[in-house]
């Protein structure tokens, strides 16, 4: 079942002042308000880009890595007030995506922060067809300082939807093989990567790499360019750009391919590659040994 799947390459580049590029960004200081300005501002954008994907055919669509674009102004404020914010927008995000997804029949994976009881995560909440948020995939490769302010997610799940069975990697996941293996291990026939940092010839030769090895296609999400949609044997089939608009700006990108997330990838004379790597995989022997 070949099914039309959509790379929603959001921008957040505002303009450029004294020769210098600036975003669209919740910045420390502003007053909660203005961070639900900002929220509210890359929800309306999210969902027109969606339902524009949608108009054109696009059954699953993936979003860049934390759509909602608060987590400067988060970074600033003490935990009580940083957590009743990421309710408010998590709230609001979610009644949105429900309603353009239910509205477009479209599957989503999306980017969010995520709270839950005192903790918050940096997330893919993955909605089905029909509107219904089916779960989160929580980023269990935290980069840089994010450990600072968000806890580590702990699996990789696996959501059914019409189209087929759905995994998810968030940005510097995709840095160990173990992430989109133990996906493949678990049931994933297609995978969805919100990102901040697919760029460059070596990023793309990692994701490939990666599809190669789960035989699953993935969808990859970047903010401003370079985002892609590659095969289950590592085939661009199509890939974002980073050339700049009239104003020098880079704009928002819609990325299209069709794959067929069921079928199995035909490698080294097996009818069914990802099936052999299961049968075959020994899990038990790769726990590091001291």
């Amino acid at each position: 079942m070949r099914v039309k799947v959509a790379s929603v390459c959001m921008s957040n580049e505002k303009a450029w002042v004294d020769g210098k590029l600036t975003y669209h960004y919740s910045l420390p200081g502003m007053s909660a308000a203005e961070v639900l300005d900002v929220a509210d501002f890359y929800i309306a954008q999210s969902v027109r880009l969606l339902e524009k994907a949608a108009s054109n055919g696009a059954k699953m669509a993936c979003l860049p890595e934390v759509t909602i674009e608060i987590g400067k102004w988060l970074r600033s404020v003490e935990r009580n007030e940083r957590l009743d914010m990421a309710r408010r927008c998590w709230d609001r995000t979610v009644e949105a995506w429900s309603a353009v997804t239910r509205r477009a029949g479209l599957v989503l994976v999306g980017g969010a922060i995520e709270p839950d009881g005192n903790r918050l995560y940096n997330s893919a909440p993955v909605f089905d067809d029909r509107g219904n948020l089916l779960g989160c995939y929580r980023k269990v490769h935290l980069a840089a300082q994010e450990n600072l302010n968000l806890s580590y997610g702990d699996g990789f799940p696996v959501f059914q939807t019409a189209y087929g069975r759905v995994g998810a990697l968030i940005c510097w996941d995709i840095m160990f093989p173990e992430a989109s293996q133990s996906l493949a291990h678990n049931g994933a026939q297609i995978i969805f990567q919100p990102t901040y940092g697919h760029s460059g010839p070596s990023a793309d030769v990692m994701a490939q790499t990666r599809a190669m090895d789960s035989c699953c296609p993935f969808v990859i999400a970047m903010w401003d360019g370079q985002g892609a949609i590659i095969d289950r044997d590592g085939k661009i089939l199509a890939h974002a750009h980073r050339t700049r608009d009239w104003r020098d700006l880079i704009p928002d990108q819609i990325l299209y391919a069709e794959v067929d997330p069921c079928a199995p990838r035909k490698y080294l004379g097996c009818g069914d590659y990802g099936a052999a790597l299961l049968l075959q995989r020994r899990w038990e022997t790769y726990s590091p040994r001291r």
